[in-house]
């Protein structure tokens, strides 16, 4: 009697592997889509509109799908203090911008604080060493940060002051700025880069700089958040 020939286990593959019974690997397709669906929104839940708050609600903690981070600080001038936050600029479309260190959320990320540190850390070279990924948190722990929720993106964006140095060694660092042999006497270690290269494999920003919050209030994107901002100068 003629037997039925089967293909060797080796050359078969099924079309479907969601299908299949037993303790195979998910293809990263499926993996990566189901990755996705652990951030929609489940029926019957509502996301608030657009707030100002130290803590973000149930809801958007747990569905955000991007995280941002302002950095600010105060700088002094002839005449008198202002406020200035760090921004990027890069080109878009053949024309330059300037915008926020943001990002999508992925799965790795615990919370949106860890989306909005990650996305800071990559955006910037990756050069701000452990102790300023530290004090950023510390802050959040103390309630020092302000989260917007901006409902049209689905974003949240955590304003952080920081001191004037810390900007500005991110700044020299990152634009790699060239310093005669006077303007680098007395300049010790960095407190929050790390001295090693900057890795900017994983951002299109060209440079950073600081930038008078008075100029950009109305700038897209972060109108709403640079206008809802309670920035303290203290």
């Amino acid at each position: 009697a003629m037997t039925k020939q089967t293909k060797p286990k080796s050359l078969w593959k099924p079309k479907n592997i969601e299908k299949e019974k037993g303790p195979l690997k998910k293809s990263a397709k499926v993996q990566k889509n189901y990755g996705k669906n652990q951030f929609l929104l489940p029926q019957g839940l509502f996301l608030s509109k657009t707030y100002i708050s130290n803590k973000l609600k149930p809801t958007e903690r747990d569905y955000y799908k991007s995280a941002g981070i302002i950095p600010f600080a105060v700088q002094s001038s002839r005449e008198g203090e202002h406020l200035s936050i760090l921004v990027g600029k890069e080109i878009r479309k053949k024309r330059e911008v300037i915008g926020h260190f943001c990002g999508k959320r992925e799965l790795k990320d615990k919370s949106s604080l860890h989306t909005a540190w990650r996305e800071m850390w990559e955006e910037s070279g990756k050069i701000l060493n452990q102790k300023a990924r530290n004090n950023f948190f510390k802050h959040a722990l103390e309630n020092k940060l302000q989260a917007v929720w901006l409902l049209d993106s689905k974003q949240v964006i955590y304003a952080y002051k920081v001191s004037l140095s810390w900007g500005n060694d991110l700044i020299e660092a990152f634009n790699a700025v060239q310093k005669s042999n006077k303007e680098r006497k007395g300049h010790g270690k960095k407190e929050f880069i790390n001295e090693s290269s900057v890795d900017k494999s994983k951002t299109s920003i060209r440079s950073i700089l600081w930038v008078n919050l008075e100029d950009i209030g109305k700038m897209k994107n972060l109108g709403y958040a640079l206008n809802s901002i309670k920035f303290n100068k203290k």
